[in-house]
């Protein structure tokens, strides 16, 4: 892992030294019930329950062969599409060997246990992939990133996993309703839109190509949570619940999701693959791809907007170096050109607390204009904390000034502490 990092990553310096020592004399026990096992070294992998362990597995994860694809950290998923199933099967297999070919070297076992197959389509044959001699289980329906995939990709059981974790989460909000004595109406509707409604538009653009029958199911799910959060009765009006509720309708909700997941592609690079998929995206009779369902719904915003370019959010990457250099005397000529930011941070009472910090940017010295901006820290915070937080609010002001005179930029920063 070490050698990927610094190969592959350009991790080098203390940074590197850092992850060295965190990888290194690593022990770990494990604990069933009321039994706890015996310390043993760890070798291999990363520590699980750290900030770092995450972020070093997908590192380590990088170089999978390109034939599985596509790969959300442990969730691997390889791909194959034909007329026949011998032609997919032949696909998949020679993507199983090269991924444990790869899982070999790098000294990790694949779990034949949690490896599934599904084919897509009208058929109702198997496909035969082995992993270390065992078949893979073939199924009907799988879960993955927390969207249920069917065969027929008409996403019935997705609708109905949504339904039922928003009923579940729409009890918990309930149970603080009690007359007078419960949580306001506002209150609720605020934890509908917090808690509830999430579940019901998770990964909507995914799955928004449903039956008229399923739209209807998901509105009447939303206008019975609204129902019992605003004390209506069963036979209100569901069109006027909803404009006190301030509550888009469902299908409505749907459409504007689409349209921003549509935004979202428009601002990618065009050999971005989603965007290649989002091109060759197709249909047969009503049924649709995703993506092509999402390009049918934006249609009236893509005519919209096609006078106008759009632009990708500004994105700044910060080096560190490896070591610091102070000043004791900072000279005027240090900071009479370029941009000037004081940033400071702050808390409420004792040295920890209520923290917030501010930030003064001045474009140029000799002039009066300023930008001021503030940011709320935390409630349990430190001192510490809240000076760092006020340096990265300035950095970020200074990122946004700078991106928005022109498109390629390179800058330095001086930090003089008072």
């Amino acid at each position: 892992m070490l050698l990927k990092i610094g190969r592959d990553f350009g991790v080098t310096g203390r940074l590197f030294l850092h992850i060295a020592s965190f990888l290194r004399g690593r022990f770990a026990r494990i604990k069933f019930a009321d039994k706890i096992g015996d310390w043993l070294e760890s070798n291999f992998g990363t520590s699980a329950v750290t900030s770092l362990g995450p972020l070093l597995f997908i590192m380590h994860m990088h170089d999978i062969l390109k034939c599985v694809m596509p790969k959300f950290a442990d969730d691997l998923v390889a791909l194959a599409a034909g007329k026949d199933v011998d032609g997919i099967t032949k696909c998949l297999q020679n993507a199983t060997d090269q991924l444990l070919s790869w899982a070999f070297k790098q000294g990790m076992h694949i779990n034949v246990d949690k490896n599934k197959v599904m084919l897509f389509g009208n058929t109702v044959d198997d496909v035969k992939v082995t992993v270390y001699g065992q078949m893979l289980e073939n199924v009907k329906s799988y879960k993955y990133l927390g969207v249920l995939l069917d065969s027929a990709l008409n996403f019935t059981m997705q609708v109905d996993y949504a339904i039922s974790k928003a009923e579940r989460a729409s009890a918990k909000v309930c149970s603080l309703i009690s007359g007078r004595k419960g949580i306001s109406v506002p209150l609720s509707l605020q934890l509908y839109k917090s808690l509830v409604r999430p579940h019901l538009e998770y990964a909507i653009p995914v799955w928004a190509c449903l039956t008229e029958s399923d739209v209807e199911r998901l509105e009447n799910t939303q206008r019975q949570c609204l129902r019992k959060y605003v004390g209506a009765k069963a036979h209100s009006s569901s069109a006027a619940l909803e404009v006190v509720c301030n509550i888009l309708l469902f299908r409505i909700r749907k459409r504007e999701l689409c349209c921003l997941e549509f935004i979202r592609l428009k601002i990618k690079d065009d050999d971005h693959i989603l965007c290649q998929l989002f091109e060759s995206s197709i249909r047969v009779a009503l049924r649709f791809c995703p993506l092509m369902y999402i390009r049918v719904m934006s249609k009236q915003l893509a005519r919209e907007i096609e006078r106008f370019p759009l632009l990708a959010p500004y994105d700044a990457t910060l080096h560190v170096p490896d070591s610091i250099r102070t000043c004791d005397n900072p000279q005027y000529e240090d900071y009479a050109t370029g941009i000037t930011v004081f940033t400071d941070g702050s808390l409420f009472s004792g040295p920890v607390g209520y923290g917030a910090c501010a930030a003064v940017l001045f474009p140029s010295v000799h002039s009066e204009e300023k930008i001021v901006q503030t940011c709320a820290v935390g409630e349990k915070v430190t001192s510490f904390q809240c000076e760092v937080e006020g340096i990265v609010l300035g950095i970020k002001m200074v990122t946004k000034l700078l991106w928005q005179s022109c498109s390629q930029i390179e800058f330095g920063i001086c930090l003089y502490y008072v």
